[in-house]
């Protein structure tokens, strides 16, 4: 006879003929971190609404907590997966002691600063560089956390589950104010672009953003699937349910009229029919009637969504459609017409990075240094800038102006 088990060893939840013993704290705390990190950043404008950015920090801080308990634990850890957050650091904090400007007292200009060193990183305001860099402290302090740690499976499934229904959410809530026609991001926040969606200043960001909680809903489409070959009897209507919310959730993604999101949006309708066929590969499958209907019925009702989401973009895709047939045109022609704003915008981005392009201008720095290196458009009759450049439009361009090849790596 067995003895009972110890008051002292962990409670363990039995499924099926396995014990699935439970996550540990370092675990569970990871997966609440992550969990208010995802929601907190996209309900909060990536950081840009008052007061978000400073919340993330404080978020992201309890990661090194987490990292604290794992160790404590004596679980195996990742420790290389820091790397890229120490040599960023490093790269900051040469980059704030070795400022190249300092503001002229008159304010306005910038002047050169003795004895700074050309050949190291720099950065021409310290605030600004302060400020620019917390959105890159927090992802790769997240990243490098995540992945020392050593998560277990269970726990990585379960933030791929709160990053799937957040995305659905988001959308949900995006497409019931684009569908109102508000002029405002949900109701009440003012924006300067009138592309915005959900809580997505601009088109393409939601598009990036929303196609990444599409792509956590299929890696949980797939798992269930593969899931469904041990016998798992929820594994089917887990797969219908992420299937369903990944669904909805990329047809959201031209909506604002990102043509972008329409790229990915036919990326993410192909893909998930060949991830679903692989993860079955070896599966062999006896058709019966209920199967058979539950398959079509669910393959009508995916056809009825996106049908649903081609007509509600049918009017933006034509404006779309002919804006793009012009940039082509202009682009293609030898008339002398002036090509579209951003490539202008690029092509001087791209000068501004050859001018130091190992450490680059310093983070934050884009809408100083960019004016030296704007060309005569947007100019007065004296030459001085009629518009302010916060943003290259391009983030690998500005990435690399700002901080080089080195810090792009």
């Amino acid at each position: 006879m067995s003895p009972p088990p110890s008051s002292a060893s962990p409670v363990r939840r039995v499924r099926g003929d396995s014990a699935v013993p439970p996550l540990s704290p370092a675990d569970r705390l990871l997966v609440l971190q992550n969990a208010l990190l995802i929601v907190l950043s996209s309900w909060g404008g990536g950081g840009w609404l008052p007061g978000v950015l400073p919340a993330m920090v404080a978020v992201a801080a309890l990661g090194w907590l987490a990292l604290w308990l794992r160790r404590r634990e004596r679980e195996p850890l990742a420790p290389i997966a820091l790397v890229p957050l120490a040599l960023w650091l490093v790269l900051f904090a040469i980059s704030v002691v070795n400022a190249c400007y300092t503001p002229a007292a008159a304010g306005g200009t910038w002047l050169p600063r003795a004895g700074w060193i050309s050949w190291l990183p720099s950065t021409v305001s310290r605030s600004a560089t302060l400020q620019a860099q917390l959105p890159w402290f927090i992802a790769l302090s997240q990243a490098g956390i995540v992945l020392a740690s050593r998560l277990h499976r269970r726990a990585v499934r379960y933030i791929w589950t709160v990053a799937a229904i957040n995305g659905f959410l988001l959308a949900a809530v995006g497409a019931a104010f684009h569908f109102a026609h508000s002029e405002q991001m949900l109701g009440c926040i003012d924006t300067t672009e009138q592309y915005f969606f959900a809580t997505f200043f601009y088109k393409n960001h939601w598009a990036a953003y929303g196609w990444l909680g599409a792509v956590a809903a299929a890696a949980m489409v797939v798992h269930s699937v593969s899931r469904a070959r041990t016998g798992d009897p929820h594994a089917a209507g887990r797969a219908l349910l992420f299937g369903a919310l990944g669904l909805l959730t990329v047809i959201t993604l031209p909506l604002p009229g990102s043509r972008a999101g329409v790229a990915l949006a036919c990326l993410y309708l192909f893909g998930l029919p060949l991830a679903v066929l692989l993860a079955r590969r070896r599966q062999s499958l006896h058709w019966t009637r209920t199967r058979i209907a539950g398959a079509t019925l669910a393959v009508l009702v995916a056809g009825l969504t996106v049908a649903f989401g081609l007509d509600a973009y049918a009017n933006r895709a034509r404006e779309d459609w002919k804006r793009t047939v012009r940039q082509l045109a202009v682009a293609s022609s030898r008339s002398g017409e002036a090509p579209e704003l951003r490539l202008l915008i690029s092509r001087d981005t791209w000068r501004m990075a050859l001018a130091r392009p190992w450490f680059g201008w310093g983070v934050g720095s884009f809408e100083y240094i960019f004016p030296l290196y704007q060309g005569n458009y947007l100019r007065d009759d004296h030459g001085r800038p009629t518009a302010r450049f916060e943003f290259a439009h391009d983030d690998w361009l500005q990435m690399f102006a700002e901080t080089g090849l080195v810090g792009l790596a």
